[in-house]
């Protein structure tokens, strides 16, 4: 349902940006460090038909994106810049891992503690 409100209500850029947070947490946390290339998996075509626009607004998009410093995609690879900046674009909060330590002590095992 978010899916449909964010195509309905957000602009290109703020959709394009989710599009890329979306594509890029799961890789980010599995594989590969912050700040590392990632594989883009997804052509300009495949973006623009995901978020409702054309693939020539996806390429205008992501040129805004390359030029105030956030993202830039070479040769096959998205390289996120700056992911707090990419996430204030897509309007979203980034998530954070939760802290534990409200969970009660159970006989045996902290959970507060790592």
């Amino acid at each position: 349902m978010k899916r449909l409100a964010l195509l309905g209500q957000a602009s290109a850029r703020a959709r394009l940006s989710a599009l890329l947070l979306r594509l890029s947490e799961p890789l980010i946390q599995r594989e590969y460090g912050g700040g590392a290339p990632l594989p883009m998996p997804l052509t300009q075509q495949e973006m623009g038909n995901l978020i409702g626009v054309s693939a020539v607004h996806v390429n205008a998009t992501m040129k805004a994106l390359r030029t105030a410093g956030i993202t830039t995609v070479s040769a096959g690879m998205l390289h996120i810049q700056d992911s707090t900046a990419l996430a204030k674009e897509a309007g979203v909060a980034r998530r954070r891992r939760s802290d534990p330590g409200w969970l009660p002590k159970r006989r045996g095992h902290d959970f507060a503690r790592r």
